[in-house]
């Protein structure tokens, strides 16, 4: 760790710490389910193999806004995936979210079927002129 190359540290804002859990449905699970820990490599990637093996798979990860704004997620393949912030369904994540002040709530539904062996990257990408302060939380 700390050399560059493939295991150099890696001090983008994505969110490193997550919660896991397999669980069909359309609507995500709510804060007192039975939620698995699950980390990023230093890459900022959950493995596949580490949001298990079920066929639909749910992530939830945090992010604390200090100052409101806009704010892009890249994340690193949309494919079999549906987000929510804060309970509320984002049609397009390929979009700019706006943030308010506060923890905010990231959750995820994974699709496996169709995610197939892809892990899971999620990325804060902070558009030019926004006003938007942030930190992941679990570090950075």
């Amino acid at each position: 760790l700390g050399r560059p190359g493939a295991y150099a540290n890696d001090e983008s804002p994505v969110i490193r710490k997550w919660r896991v859990m397999a669980r069909a449905g359309n609507n995500p699970p709510g804060d007192a389910a039975a939620w698995s820990p699950a980390y990023s490599l230093v890459s900022g990637e959950v493995p596949a193999n580490d949001l298990g093996d079920a066929k639909q798979v749910w992530a939830r990860g945090f992010v604390w806004v200090q100052a409101a704004g806009a704010v892009n997620l890249d994340i690193n393949d949309l494919t079999g995936l549906e987000l929510w912030v804060d309970g509320e369904k984002v049609t397009d994540p390929a979009q700019p979210l706006e943030l308010s002040p506060g923890r905010r709530t990231l959750t995820i539904a994974i699709d496996r079927g169709k995610r197939g062996d892809v892990g899971l990257r999620v990325k804060f990408v902070t558009p030019t002129g926004s006003p938007l302060k942030l930190q992941p939380e679990g570090g950075i």
